[in-house]
């Protein structure tokens, strides 16, 4: 009996092991989104001109599931952050 319950336990931990590893990765191919938010990565930060001080623009890229031809939860981030960049500069 005292085998058996180890070998339970053991199984248990192994599991355990092999859930937390294939979390970590989860089958992605591109880096987690959100990772890296708060590293800019040489992305300028635009001044706000006096005149426009109260005119303020915010922008949000919205997640969403793909209905087309790409099954994969990344068809929101096609271009990401590109065109974010791209609208930012253009806005200016």
């Amino acid at each position: 009996m005292n085998a058996l319950i180890r070998r339970t336990v053991a199984f248990t931990c192994l599991i355990g092991v092999m859930t937390a590893a294939i979390a970590q990765f989860r089958g992605r191919r591109r880096p987690a989104y959100g990772a890296g938010v708060l590293d800019r990565g040489n992305v300028p930060s635009w001044p706000v001109d006096e005149k426009f001080a109260m005119e303020v623009f915010t922008f949000a890229r919205l997640k969403y599931n793909s209905t087309g031809w790409e099954r994969s939860s990344y068809a929101w981030w096609t271009d990401y952050p590109d065109a974010d960049l791209n609208l930012s500069y253009r806005l200016q």
